[in-house]
């Protein structure tokens, strides 16, 4: 499980969350017995939303100078699929003017992250395709035997 969390002005809570129209969505919910997280199922993947309240207590001094929020609210994004979390923060109804942290020391823009991540998530696609072409190319090359 990977996550990223999301920051934003003092009103950014999960009832944020749950108002946006989760697409592609099987089922939806809070997770009885664990305060402040938000389920969302994709059948395949899925998506938890955890309301920190105290999360401005962990970053080292400094670090929040790049956000411009008096006071900051922060929900931690967790995911299976590195691809659904890249549509879920493409669509267009998805929060706005929020920060990301992703958790390797950058702290950005939502367009910034997504752009970011994109391009990695690209990078990586193609070395695994010439990765594979590779390993195609010396599998055809072995002499048969018969």
């Amino acid at each position: 499980m990977q996550y990223i969390v999301l920051i934003g002005e003092g009103d950014l809570t999960l009832d944020s969350v749950k108002r946006l129209e989760h697409y592609g969505t099987t089922s939806s919910h809070d997770v009885p017995g664990i305060e402040e997280r938000y389920w969302v199922n994709y059948g395949d993947d899925y998506i938890y939303y955890d309301y920190e309240v105290n999360l401005a207590n962990e970053y080292e001094a400094g670090e929040l100078d790049v956000i411009p929020f008096k006071s900051p609210s922060f929900i931690v994004m967790s995911y299976s699929s590195e691809e659904r979390l890249l549509s879920i923060l493409r669509q267009d109804n998805f929060l706005k003017g929020i920060y990301v942290d992703d958790d390797y020391g950058n702290i950005v823009p939502i367009e910034e992250f997504i752009a970011r991540f994109d391009e990695f998530l690209g990078k990586r696609k193609r070395q695994v395709i010439l990765s594979d072409k590779r390993r195609m190319n010396s599998i055809s090359r072995r002499p048969y035997s018969l």
